[in-house]
């Protein structure tokens, strides 16, 4: 059912992961025995994953078209050939012994055009898979498949906000796919050796990752550290002996789906100008409730104080950075 909705992998990142068990009877000879292993090279990357102290997965992830694979004996001499042109995860796999034939294994990450239908939700990899070099598949399918238990459980108790919570689900679906992507897309960068391109590599970077205003705020988060209006307002802010903030008129405000307890509900986010971003939380501070807060106060550490004391304790420099924000783009005013 799901299948059906598949977008399809864009030409050149297809991946077939070549898989077999090894074992070594007196351990890896690791500094941790426990860590993932991952080596690139030109025609993919080598992936070393811990079953116990003695055994581990060593797999090859490699694009079939430019890597050729045949058959049950021609797979095996090739897995072969690529484990030992590893210069790392090769050595290591001196004197250990696999435990049967190598076999391949689908690996290319995908997405759905929809997810989200009248009774019906694609849930973790029945809506999409990210790659495996992020590392983040089984985090990504758990949050899936939290935000998926939250959106039916709203159309049960609040059937009025199901839309809403559909709507969110979808989004933040895609959110996961184009934030894996650009994870993807830079790590690929980083890989290509030498900086020279190389088919493998040079495909995944130059996949495209979406409109970045659409990941969950976060590219405008980062933007956020460099902008001008930002860092003259925490020089205003690090710099008075006192300080009255109030809100400005000049903030747009819209209704955006938030998770309160274990339903969907529309609350108040604030657009940042420019991209179109609508946020609540800036890294762990409610700015609304930060809006508010700082318009009683005079003095920074005593808004900090209150608002820990209301909404938990936060890093000092996420509640400076979120307070800079609000003032320099233009939520708050100095009084």
């Amino acid at each position: 059912m799901a299948r059906s909705h598949r977008v399809p992998a864009p030409d050149g990142v297809r991946t077939v992961a070549l898989i077999d068990v090894w074992e070594k009877p007196f351990g890896w000879a690791l500094p941790d025995e426990s860590h993932t292993l991952v080596e690139s090279a030109t025609w993919g990357w080598g992936w070393s994953v811990p079953v116990t102290r003695e055994r581990r997965f060593v797999t090859m992830m490699v694009d079939p078209v430019a890597t050729q694979l045949t058959g049950d004996e021609g797979l095996a001499a090739r897995y072969a050939e690529l484990l030992a042109s590893l210069p790392a995860l090769g050595e290591l796999s001196q004197g250990a012994r696999c435990s049967g034939a190598p076999w391949a294994y689908e690996a290319t990450p995908y997405h759905s055009h929809d997810v989200a239908f009248p009774g019906l939700l694609l849930v973790g990899d029945a809506a999409s898979a990210i790659d495996p070099l992020s590392s983040y598949g089984v985090k990504k399918a758990l949050a899936s498949a939290w935000l998926a238990a939250v959106t039916v459980h709203t159309a049960f108790v609040s059937p009025e906000h199901a839309p809403l919570a559909a709507d969110f689900f979808s989004e933040r679906e895609r959110a996961y796919v184009q934030s894996a992507t650009q994870g993807l897309r830079g790590l690929s960068r980083e890989a290509e050796p030498g900086g020279s391109a190389v088919p493998f590599w040079s495909a995944r970077a130059e996949l495209e990752g979406g409109n970045e205003a659409e990941l969950s705020g976060e590219a405008s988060v980062e933007r956020l550290r460099h902008d001008p209006a930002v860092l003259a307002a925490f020089e205003t802010l690090r710099q008075a002996p006192a300080i009255r903030l109030v809100p400005s008129d000049g903030g747009r405000r819209v209704l955006r789906p938030v998770v309160r307890g274990n339903v969907v509900v529309p609350e108040e986010h604030l657009v940042l100008p420019g991209d179109e971003v609508a946020l609540r939380y800036l890294r762990s501070v409610d700015l609304l409730a930060l809006l508010d807060i700082a318009s009683r106060h005079d003095d920074v550490g005593a808004m900090y104080a209150q608002f820990a004391r209301l909404m938990g304790p936060i890093p000092l420099p996420d509640f400076l950075g979120a307070l800079s924000v609000l003032v320099g783009k233009g939520f708050a005013r100095l009084a």
